[in-house]
């Protein structure tokens, strides 16, 4: 072989190993930036599911309604589970100036100033649901949690939010005579 081809060879050889290295590098730097972006889209995922850590209670109110068959009463006092996130973005929505995650030191369950606000129609939603029931559909622990969800839905559609801030109800009195 002559000098020249040996030359050639050796710098072909270090264009190779370049190109490796370069590629090599690359390979690195994109598993690196992916790896990152499924990390923090999981923490992201997380943080979401980390808000039901937080749901907060509030006495509603205590109902005395008549039920459908006019000759039975309910007695129920009501308190509401919201998400205190939604609640504040919802309030910043409507200018209200957000902040109030209910209660205070002088009462845990008072209810946040924004779903004060809307007591009314809050009691209204829950008293066309209560009244609308028969005995029967009440004394089963089914029926029971599907007044649950019914109360849930209409109290949520009566504050015309954009997304759910009342997750729950919980029953601290119920009482059919």
């Amino acid at each position: 072989m002559t000098e020249e081809t040996k030359q050639e060879g050796a710098d072909g050889s270090k264009k190779k190993s370049k190109l490796i290295i370069v590629l090599l590098l690359v390979l690195i730097v994109a598993g690196t930036g992916l790896g990152a972006f499924f990390a923090f889209k999981k923490k992201g995922e997380e943080e979401l599911i980390d808000e039901t850590k937080f749901f907060k209670q509030a006495l509603l109110d205590t109902f005395i309604v008549n039920l459908m068959t006019n000759k039975n009463f309910l007695k129920v006092t009501i308190f509401i589970e919201y998400n205190p996130f939604a609640l504040e973005r919802w309030a910043l929505e409507l200018k209200n100036g957000g902040g109030g995650h209910g209660g205070g030191k002088a009462d845990p369950f008072a209810l946040p100033p924004e779903l004060e606000a809307k007591k009314v129609d809050l009691s209204d939603a829950v008293i066309k649901v209560l009244s609308s029931k028969r005995v029967d559909e009440l004394l089963s622990p089914a029926g029971k949690e599907k007044l649950r969800e019914e109360l849930v839905t209409a109290m949520n559609e009566s504050l015309k939010a954009p997304e759910q801030i009342i997750v729950n109800v919980r029953f601290k009195e119920f009482i059919i005579q």
